[in-house]
């Protein structure tokens, strides 16, 4: 299970990236957490903050990425 800290980093990238409308409040966004086909995957800097989130689901037969953000400290920075 994803820390209650990386998924707050998670979600404000989700925030600063997405209209509303494109993604799930917090409540609902982290009652996916429980769901096995969920998956969060991270890039993280030296300090252990989190720069990156993919955000998708994995079936049997295919994969879907349903988000995928860079925290807005660091775009566009090569």
């Amino acid at each position: 299970m994803i820390q209650r800290e990386i998924f707050d980093q998670i979600f404000n990238i989700m925030k600063e990236s997405f209209p509303i409308i494109e993604y799930r409040n917090y409540e609902g966004q982290k009652e996916l957490l429980s769901n096995p086909r969920y998956r969060l995957m991270t890039e993280e800097n030296k300090q252990g903050e989190v720069i990156a989130f993919l955000a998708g689901w994995e079936f049997e037969g295919f994969r879907y990425v349903e988000n995928i953000a860079v925290s807005p400290t660091i775009r566009g920075g090569g």
